[in-house]
């Protein structure tokens, strides 16, 4: 799957693959992203920022504010789904 990472310390993006995530506790679901979002953060680390690389990598990947589907889960793992949108009021 395709991911925007940056290496930290150094300004810029690029596209990179990453491998697709499996479900493999009985609580994991597995989404298929549509949107995400780059937020101030991200912003901040694109440009050179404060941001570090998970232990053992060199890149970090960015962007998780998302919107997407869930497209497979272990029987009985939901328990409740909760409809909201932007035009709707938070509880």
């Amino acid at each position: 799957m395709k991911a925007i990472a940056t290496v930290p310390g150094t300004p810029g993006a690029r596209i990179v693959e990453r491998p697709e995530p499996s479900v493999s506790a009985p609580d994991d679901v597995k989404v298929r992203v549509i949107r995400v979002g780059i937020c101030g953060t991200d912003r901040e680390e694109l440009s050179g920022g404060r941001s570090q690389a998970p232990e053992g990598q060199t890149e970090l990947v960015i962007g998780h504010e998302m919107f997407g589907q869930v497209v497979h889960h272990e029987p009985n793992s939901i328990k409740q789904v909760v409809e909201w949108t932007t035009a709707s009021p938070r509880a």
